[in-house]
């Protein structure tokens, strides 16, 4: 098993960074509030639960989400300096470059994005988004997102999925896609 290689301090950075990348997300946009807030928490939690219990092809993946379950008791201390979760992104795939191979890292990435965006969608913020001139406008931005992911042969949320990712959101997602060098759309 992979984590067993690695320092204390580096299986931390690998196993918090999908409860934290969540928590980056939902810390973006504080527009809904507490409810909001409370929301994204808890589909973050399921998420990983279920994320536990799957099977991706991936036994770091796997691995890592077990760990993270395991780890519970310390998601308290995971909320502090949430700011700084597109650095440890990139510190995360630094280690796991001297461990395991690119596929193995590109599923871990791919995950922690996963666990971003389904936080962004469990609740939709941006209320002006829903109507009139706003709506039209959050459209717009819809045509061009679906364009980029038709030119990058990739698959586009649908409309409403795409008005549930604040602004906000959307540019925490853009940051950790960075980090993690991985396509978002």
């Amino acid at each position: 098993m992979i984590l067993s290689d690695l320092t204390d301090s580096q299986k931390m950075r690998i196993i918090s960074l999908p409860y934290r990348a969540g928590l980056y997300v939902s810390a973006s946009d504080q527009s809904g509030g507490d409810a909001a807030s409370e929301n994204e928490i808890r589909a973050l939690e399921n998420l990983i639960y279920g994320f536990s219990d799957g099977v991706f092809g991936s036994e770091l993946v796997q691995d890592v989400m077990a760990e993270t379950i395991k780890h519970k008791h310390l998601w308290k201390d995971w909320k502090k300096d949430i700011e700084a979760v597109p650095d440890e992104c990139r510190d995360a795939l630094l280690i796991l470059s001297g461990h395991v191979d690119h596929k193995e890292r590109g599923a871990y990435a791919r995950r922690v994005l996963a666990l971003g965006e389904a936080v962004a969608l469990a609740f939709r913020e941006d209320i002006s988004s829903q109507a009139g001139f706003g709506r039209f406008k959050a459209y717009l931005r819809y045509l061009k997102m679906v364009r980029k992911a038709r030119a990058k042969k990739l698959p586009a949320r649908n409309f409403e999925d795409f008005l549930s990712i604040s602004s906000d959101e959307h540019r925490a997602l853009i940051a950790l896609s960075s980090a993690l060098n991985v396509d978002y759309i």
